[in-house]
């Protein structure tokens, strides 16, 4: 059951993120980028 939810899950990101953009415009790609930077910059310090 883990797998099929792992295996789906970035179907429903993607359509998730798909909303918000529709809904916001394009003005959400800078904060979205900030966020996803902060993330990557900080994994390997965990």
């Amino acid at each position: 059951m883990t797998k099929v939810v792992v295996q789906y899950a970035p179907i429903g990101v993607f359509a998730l993120i798909a909303v918000v953009f529709a809904k916001q415009g394009a003005k959400v790609v800078g904060p979205l980028g900030v966020v996803t930077m902060a993330c990557f910059l900080t994994c390997p310090l965990y």
